[in-house]
């Protein structure tokens, strides 16, 4: 009967082990879809305290497509993603024709 216990004993630490890597696989994996999917968005105040501009320039972006805004429940957010799309391209200007 106690061989009997041990091997029953044994598979069900064996199975708990398995459940507990299986855990750890998933939370790995939802934490790095968590991050893939996570948005970071910033409102007009933000846009204009980092740089340095006005109501108008905010809003000028918007409208020739520089940003995009995005409006929840009434309030306009601009993507960091489309932010960091715009610094790469100031920074990478056309090259001057020869």
């Amino acid at each position: 009967m106690t061989q009997e216990y041990n091997k029953i004993y044994q598979a069900s630490i064996n199975h708990i082990k398995a459940i507990e890597e299986k855990l750890k696989e998933l939370t790995i994996q939802f934490e790095t879809q968590k991050v893939k999917t996570e948005i970071n968005l910033l409102d007009n105040s933000d846009i204009k305290q980092i740089f340095n501009i006005t109501d108008r320039t905010v809003s000028t972006w918007s409208s020739n497509g520089t940003l995009t805004p995005i409006k929840v429940a009434g309030k306009v957010y601009y993507d960091l993603k489309d932010i960091n799309q715009m610094l790469e391209k100031a920074k990478n200007p056309l090259k001057k024709k020869e």
